[in-house]
Order: structure tokens, then C-alpha cells, then sequence
């Protein structure tokens, strides 16, 4: 296997150092992955208050950062609905088709087209 067919995910740079889910951590992570020669890099909601990261000013910063640092944004996580989808009850259901709606706007913004929860 070649390191350009190994990504990393916001979730384990965060993870890995500790950190909090904000556009400069985000940013920050495209940076350590491309320092540690890894192409791919995929971005994520994971909580509800994270959809506001994705700004269209923000997206834009985001995809600047991925090619200049040569790493492509290979798929994008919405985290976020995964709860709501699993409900038993209508409501909450509908509120993660919903979820899983603009995690998939936000990835068309990115200019990706692989969606996975």
C-alpha cells in the first residue's frame, strides 16, 4: 500500500492531540497530515453546533488550505446525525434525514462526493 492511499480524519487529529473541534483546528490538521505525507484527509460534523464551522467564507478557507497542501478532501463524516437516524421515534428521524441533508450540502461545498456515517 502507498501513503497516498492512506487518509486521516478531523476525528483522529483530534483525538490524537487532545484538541477542540474549531475551524483552526480543522486547518491546523490538514497542515500535520500533509507534514506527515498523508494525501487524504476527510472533514466531519461531529456534534450539532459544528455545522456552523462550515460557513461558505470558512469552506472556502478549508479547501484553500487542502490544496495547498496538497491533500485532497476525500469524504466527509456528519457525525452529527447518526443518533437522530437510529430513533425510534418519527421526530428525532426526521431531524437526522435532515442532518445527513446538509452534511451533504456541506460536502458538495467541498468538493467531495463520498458522504460515510
Amino acid at each position: 500500500m502507498k501513503i497516498d492511499q492512506i487518509g486521516a480524519s478531523a476525528g483522529y487529529t483530534f483525538a490524537y492531540w487532545s484538541l477542540d473541534s474549531t475551524l483552526d483546528r480543522f486547518l491546523w490538521s490538514i497542515e500535520r497530515v500533509h507534514e506527515l505525507g498523508y494525501k487524504q484527509y476527510a472533514l466531519e460534523i461531529l456534534e450539532p453546533p459544528h455545522v456552523a464551522i462550515y460557513s461558505p467564507e470558512n469552506i472556502k478557507r478549508l479547501v484553500d488550505k487542502s490544496r495547498k497542501a496538497g491533500v485532497s478532501i476525500s469524504s466527509f463524516i456528519p457525525y452529527h446525525c447518526c443518533t437522530n437516524l437510529c430513533s425510534t421515534t418519527a421526530q428525532r428521524r426526521q431531524l437526522g434525514v435532515k442532518q445527513f441533508a446538509e452534511g451533504v450540502e456541506i460536502a458538495k461545498q467541498l468538493g467531495t462526493s463520498l458522504v460515510s456515517i
